[in-house]
């Protein structure tokens, strides 16, 4: 059974997961204003780390990248723009053909 990592907002998270264990997940800490993704990784949820531009890129599907500081900070157009630039790339067009 995988280990959720140990701040006190997973903890609780952790058993509304059920037994489904999620390959990545998100936990947004609003009163924090942090947001923390997760990534499965040998039955630990490993915290992925943001790149030199802020945005997380999901392991599992590829093109979704989030630009964490602009969605804590309101910048939703910045937000959608690095999404969109994500659904746009290589990895995302590959990763949806092989769902066809």
């Amino acid at each position: 059974m995988p280990n959720a990592p140990s701040d006190g907002a997973t903890i609780l998270l952790h058993p509304l997961l059920g037994w489904s264990f999620p390959q990545e997940y998100i936990v947004w800490r609003t009163l924090d204003n942090q947001l923390d993704w997760f990534r499965l990784q040998a039955d630990e949820y490993v915290s992925l780390p943001t790149d030199e531009q802020g945005i997380i890129r999901s392991q599992v599907f590829p093109g979704l990248w989030l630009a964490v500081s602009a969605l804590l900070s309101e910048e939703i157009a910045t937000v959608l723009s690095v999404l969109q630039a994500g659904l746009a790339a290589t990895e995302h067009q590959e990763f949806m053909q092989k769902l066809k």
